[in-house]
């Protein structure tokens, strides 16, 4: 006749004097396979959890807000991957460089081509920075950062040298949040979109209270904070004076009164 696996129960009295229950969740993981650890977690540790004090429990789920703040970080820094772009775009630029020292008049068509590569790597980068720094609200340091290789990769290849002029350069940047609604959408220069993702971030940490005076000096530090700033206005106009949208109707209450709050403190500076 088969046996039946039983829980068994607790003497009430530890039979490990002087441990913790971190040292022996420690020595029983060395010891058993993963899904037999999580079964005695199942089993054991988890009612034991729920039977604490209130006070007990809300101190765990506190470090379990923590430990989740850091897997949902080590995902969208994986996401972003600023390693992988920084090289790769580097080398691209690298490439481009050297290809207009070799043959910078009869070259300009395959330079041409080499700008177009450039674009659209930055391009498709700049989806995934607006959805995690603006849409999830997290890694915007990180954001931060790839923003600004993104302002320095376009100015080494406007300054290249080529016959052909970078900042002409047309390039489709499209962006949609997580559940398909179109946010923003450019066939032009890949400048207004780099700002425009910018000026996105810039609005949605200062509405969170989250100290700006870094993004906003390095703006100013990079030569684009007119850039930045033209995609913010008072009222409830879609276009700027050169025609450009604003594309900000998905904006929340916060945001716009953010706006509005960041242009009277340019206006006083």
């Amino acid at each position: 006749m088969p046996q039946t696996s039983k829980k068994r129960k607790s003497s009430g009295k530890s039979k490990r004097q002087g441990q913790t229950p971190s040292d022996v969740l420690r020595d029983i993981a060395s010891k058993v396979k993963t899904e037999a650890f999580i079964d005695l977690l199942d089993n054991y540790l988890y009612p034991a959890l729920d039977e604490l004090s209130m006070a007990a429990q809300w101190h765990i789920l506190e470090s379990l807000d923590l430990a989740q703040d850091t897997i949902k970080a080590a995902k969208w820094e994986g996401d972003i991957d600023y390693d992988g772009y920084e090289k790769r775009l580097n080398e691209m630029v690298k490439d481009l460089v050297a290809h207009v020292k070799h043959d910078m008049w009869d070259g300009y068509e395959d330079q041409g081509m080499m700008m177009v590569d450039i674009s659209d790597e930055i391009s498709g980068w700049l989806s995934t920075l607006w959805e995690a720094g603006v849409e999830k609200g997290q890694e915007i340091d990180l954001v931060h950062e790839s923003l600004e290789l993104c302002v320095e990769i376009v100015r080494e290849a406007e300054n290249c040298g080529s016959r052909l002029d970078f900042s002409e350069t047309s390039c489709d940047v499209t962006i949609t949040d997580t559940s398909g609604k179109l946010i923003y959408e450019n066939s032009s220069n890949l400048m207004q979109s780099i700002a425009w993702v910018w000026k996105e971030l810039l609005v949605s940490a200062a509405s969170k209270k989250r100290s700006v005076s870094t993004l906003i000096s390095d703006i100013e530090h990079l030569g684009i904070k007119k850039d930045v700033y033209d995609y913010l206005h008072r009222g409830d106009e879609k276009k700027q004076r050169n025609g450009l949208s604003y594309w900000d109707d998905h904006w929340t209450p916060e945001m716009r009164a953010t706006a509005i709050m960041l242009l009277d403190k340019q206006n006083k500076g």
